[in-house]
């Protein structure tokens, strides 16, 4: 029932009021037990989220203001959200060791570590 309402406050009110709960966030092991749809709409709030309060949430990830949106504008917008939950599915495989943390703080580490590897390709390519 906890993670049902969390979804709904994440992918319904998409507001502030549930980004500040970040402590209160799903965990990993609590994202991967969550039907596929239920962790699409749960995606989709902690997108929001994240981009709703990118000044929290820079300095939160350690990273600057400019990194953030280099992040959001060159790897985040614009990918269907299938792809968005392969992507995050794969990097939650690949690190079992962190499934205990906020699943909001995963999802982005996820997004944030396929750019990085986007942005090294295209370097490769150059």
């Amino acid at each position: 029932m906890q993670v049902k309402v969390q979804i709904a406050c994440m992918a319904l009110l998409l507001s502030l009021t549930c980004a500040a709960a970040y402590a209160d966030s799903i965990s990993g092991n609590q994202y991967l037990d969550l039907a596929d749809k239920d962790r699409g709409w749960y995606f989709l709030g902690v997108l929001d989220a994240i981009k709703q309060t990118r000044d929290t949430y820079s300095e939160a990830s350690d990273m600057t203001e400019v990194e953030f949106d280099i992040v959001w504008n060159e790897c985040i917008a614009g990918r269907p959200v299938r792809q968005h939950l392969a992507i995050v599915d794969l990097w939650l495989k690949a690190n079992p060791t962190r499934w205990h943390e906020p699943a909001i703080k995963l999802i982005f580490d996820a997004e944030r570590d396929s750019c990085d590897e986007l942005k090294a390709d295209k370097n490769d390519g150059d």
